[in-house]
């Protein structure tokens, strides 16, 4: 259900932020089964690239970076040399949940709650404080 309470409809449009790993994968392999491209041709041995750390588009990082990353969403970094990435505002703006309270996730099967793009566990983990957010596996108290 909706905020409405409305079910949801196959024309209910959400926004479905990790569908696109998927969905890229899913083409390289059609490319893949076409002879457009070849799987082995798609590692990538510059180390310039390597180096870049942009874990969104090139997947290589370490802990300490994606960790660097997440502070400088909530915080200036460095002795306030590096200003933080947003600002209060977006950073509610962009945690505040989406989900229908209580909606229950059909693949989990109890309440998951996401923002735009974040997962929000503002209730779920009450030891770590509140406004909590990102991806099981990674969380951060802001």
């Amino acid at each position: 259900m909706n905020q409405k309470g409305q079910p949801y409809e196959n024309d209910t449009l959400q926004i479905p932020f990790s569908t696109t790993k998927g969905l890229v994968a899913t083409a390289v392999a059609l490319c893949v089964s076409k002879g457009l491209l070849n799987y082995s041709s798609l590692c990538i041995t510059d180390n310039r690239y390597h180096q870049a750390e942009i874990p969104g588009v090139n997947g290589i990082t370490n802990a300490r970076s994606v960790a660097r990353f997440y502070a400088s969403l909530v915080e200036d970094l460095d002795n306030r040399q590096q200003k933080r990435l947003l600002n209060e505002d977006i950073m509610k703006k962009a945690t505040i949940s989406n989900t229908p309270e209580n909606d229950i996730d059909l693949v989990r099967g109890y309440p998951n709650a996401f923002a735009m793009g974040l997962q929000v566990f503002d209730n779920d983990l009450k030891p770590f404080g509140s406004e909590i957010f990102d991806h099981e596996g990674l969380f951060i108290n802001y």
